[in-house]
């Protein structure tokens, strides 16, 4: 054992051996300098400092003074190093830091000859006597090497930083460049815009009504002549040789991949295609039209699939004007653009020889549908329709058709009508217009779409082709209770795009932006579904095929179509058009039907994203009005929490009870899914209670005056809500930011929720 002469302490032998052993592959200081640095490991250093300076009597002459000093202030610092980096093995690296550079006193092969002998026990007699006292020399030499760490390491924290990283200083934080922020979506602009809101809506439903073929370029289309003979290509660019084997010998040609085929020549570069559309601003336009027009150029500049150049021009009498249709003041001005001009002909014939150069441009023409009546203007149409690629007519009662122009000829590609009053003049709920539906059997919730707040993720079952990942598009799945629930993003709750859906095998396709396909077959019951999902807005087109296609065995989604193969014929179902556009024979499309367009999801990815599952209440069989004046619901009470910041449904520890009881009076279905209900509770005052077994509890006051409530029914997390006058408040889970107004939590409660209870409270009251 070592120890300073006051008894204190120092070290035992074993661990000076053990410390000295996995150092002498180095070059060794002395031991006193040793000693010196393990005893300010000690918690007891200021006892050992006395003894330390006392030293300096002992010797003559000042020279002494400055080193203790520096040697004692070395140690203090190495005394206040935290406990793991002086203690243990950490003592070893403290060691090499601190006497690293220094002129050893023992070489490596002498400190381990010298460690063998001490450690083997012969020489203990000669430890335990005791030996002469230190020289001057030597004690200098023990002190200079602190003197020298003294001037690395100044304070405690760079000593740490050393020991911790072996970098003399932490280094600067690197400087973060942060991506610029992607501008907001210009639907988006525009819905948050009160003169433009119609219009945005508008445009939505035309981007899902308009069917736009992409004119191709390159690929199969037939440029010079043939550069090429090859072993692969198409059945339709075979040699003529090859037609002349038999039937077996062709297909055994075939399979081996030893048929020869004409490759056709390739245009020199793949240039991006033009998309010019131009807009008619002449005096058939004017009003309802022009709006209608503005909106459906916006959804051609929307409906961008292949990075396409966007141009957009207004048509006068004899100007053209520039659009920038791609902002939101752009689309404002756009709507000012007007010309007392009959018709736009001069206009349109100049647009297409100035802009027709370019041989990689498609014409979008749009008008008016009565235009055409104007024998002037349709001399114009009749000699430019060759060179248009589209023309869409509008008129002021909805209705809108689609044109494909080819040589010379216009082909109808597709036509809707759309309520104009309501799409362009109905205020959205995200204006927080009040619902004037406090009273009917439908809660004010339901009558809203897209929804104010976000639905639980309950019921949710990863097996067989119930979900759909869309990769950074979110999560689309099929629950236990037939819904179609979508899930955006992490950390927030789900949108409900159906309430319910058919049982059977379900087919996915997803479309840029937020177009989903859905495609429901039931061989038993030979029914055949299609369904068309807007999930930025919630609203669906549904298409049924079972009188066209019967049985189908196999399905394929690629290319926005559904390739479907019954036992005698394989067909195309176009999901924009809304319609089949093909049939064939049995064994056409099958490379389509071979191929495999998309990878699988590994179900760990897929279950990071559909987590956390929420829990929410369904069966509750009482309701009421504590005593202390808090909503209960069945064994769980509704209340604020973490200082009145959050809101939750906890559980009834404490078995509250109340006087003022509500019962059950009436349970209905929400839709054709008989596993959603609502059932209603009302009290004696007529407030009733709606439990939606979706996850959500309706409340409505007997006082008009009351906003309708609606508060979600999960448990083991905070819960939000949300008033029919547009307000929400509550965890951001559950809130849809883009149609509400949030408030603080306890200003909900007590404006809403509180106003709610005393209703019931104050009528029992008076009613006793």
């Amino acid at each position: 054992m070592m120890e300073w002469v006051n008894g204190i302490t120092i070290c035992y032998r074993d661990d000076l051996i053990y410390l000295l052993k996995n150092l002498s592959a180095k070059k060794l200081p002395s031991l006193g300098s040793i000693l010196l640095l393990l005893s300010a490991c000690k918690k007891e250093f200021t006892e050992q400092e006395e003894l330390l300076l006392n030293q300096q009597n002992c010797f003559d002459g000042n020279e002494l003074e400055g080193l203790l000093e520096d040697t004692t202030r070395f140690l203090h610092i190495v005394n206040r190093l935290p406990e793991e980096l002086k203690t243990g093995n950490a003592r070893m690296n403290l060691i090499h830091e601190v006497f690293y550079g220094s002129n050893f006193f023992y070489s490596g092969m002498n400190a381990k000859d010298a460690l063998d002998e001490l450690n083997s026990g012969r020489i203990d007699h000669l430890v335990l006597e005791q030996g002469d006292s230190i020289v001057k020399e030597q004690f200098i030499s023990d002190l200079l090497y602190f003197s020298n760490a003294l001037k690395k390491y100044t304070d405690k924290d760079s000593l740490a930083i050393k020991l911790k990283t072996g970098l003399d200083a932490l280094p600067a934080p690197a400087e973060i460049l942060m991506p610029e922020t992607p501008p907001p979506d210009l639907l988006d602009q525009l819905s948050d815009d009160a003169r433009t809101a119609g219009i945005a809506r508008l445009t939505r439903r035309l981007v899902a009504a308009l069917n736009i073929p992409m004119h191709l370029s390159g690929g199969d289309q037939s440029y010079g002549g043939i550069t090429d003979i090859t072993n692969r290509g198409s059945y339709d660019k075979l040699l003529l040789s090859e037609l002349a084997h038999d039937n077996d010998l062709l297909m055994a040609r075939l399979v081996n991949n030893e048929a020869l085929y004409f490759r056709r020549e390739e245009p020199p570069n793949n240039p991006k295609r033009h998309r010019t559309i131009l807009l008619d601003t002449t005096l058939k336009m004017w009003g309802i039209p022009r709006v209608f027009g503005v909106s459906v150029a916006l959804a051609f500049a929307q409906n961008i699939k292949h990075n396409e150049i966007v141009e957009a021009y207004a048509l006068g009498g004899e100007s053209i004007n520039e659009i920038k249709i791609g902002t939101k003041e752009g689309v404002i001005n756009s709507l000012e653009m007007l010309d007392h001009s009959l018709h736009c002909g001069k206009a349109l014939q100049q647009a297409i020889d100035e802009f027709s150069a370019n041989e990689y441009i498609d014409f979008i023409f749009i008008t008016d549908e009565k235009i055409f009546n104007n024998p002037s203007f349709h001399a114009v149409i009749s000699e430019v329709k060759e060179d248009l690629g589209f023309m869409v007519t509008v008129n002021r009662s909805g209705d809108m058709a689609c044109y494909e122009c080819k040589r010379g000829r216009s082909k109808l590609i597709s036509d809707a009508r759309f309520d104009l009053d309501e799409l362009l003049f109905t205020v959205p709920s995200k204006l927080k217009k009040r619902i004037e539906a406090d009273h009917t059997e439908q809660p004010a919730f339901l009558l809203l779409t897209p929804a104010p707040l976000l639905f639980p993720r309950v019921k949710i079952k990863i097996y067989g082709n119930r979900f759909f990942d869309m990769e950074d598009a979110g999560v689309v799945v099929i629950n236990e209770s037939q819904r179609v629930l979508y899930i955006a993003e992490k950390g927030k709750g789900a949108y409900e795009l159906m309430s319910y859906i058919e049982k059977g095998s379900h087919f996915f396709g997803f479309a840029e932006p937020a177009d989903l396909f859905i495609l429901v077959n039931n061989f038993q019951r030979d029914f055949l579904k299609a369904y068309h999902l807007d999930t930025r807005n919630n609203i669906y087109i549904e298409t049924i095929l079972s009188d066209e296609i019967h049985y189908a065995r196999h399905i394929v989604f690629h290319d926005q179509k559904f390739y479907i193969r019954t036992d005698h014929a394989a067909f195309v179902y176009d999901c924009i058009a809304h319609q089949v556009t093909g049939k064939k024979e049995y064994d056409a499309y099958s490379a389509i039907f071979n191929s495999i367009f998309r990878k699988p999801t590994e179900l760990t990815v897929l279950e990071s994203k559909l987590k956390p599952y929420d829990s929410a209440m369904y069966k509750i069989r009482e309701m009421f009005i504590s005593t202390e004046g808090k909503l209960v619901i069945g064994n769980y009470t509704l209340e604020l929490t973490w200082n009145d910041h959050n809101i939750r449904i906890n559980e009834n520890t404490k078995k509250e009870e109340g006087s003022h009881y509500s019962t059950e009076m009436l349970t209905r279905n929400v839709s054709k899914n008989k596993n959603l209900k609502l059932i209603t509770r009302k009290w004696d005052d007529g407030s009733q209670a709606i439990i939606d077994t979706r996850g959500f509890l309706h409340l409505k006051s007997s006082d008009k005056s009351i906003p309708e409530i609606t508060i979600v029914l999960v448990t083991g997390r905070c819960t939000a809500c949300w008033a029919s006058d547009g307000v929400a408040s509550g965890d951001q889970y559950f809130i849809n930011r883009r149609y509400v107004h949030t408030i603080p939590v306890v200003e909900f409660y007590n404006k809403y929720i509180q106003k709610f209870i005393t209703r019931i409270l104050h009528a029992t009251a008076n009613t006793i």
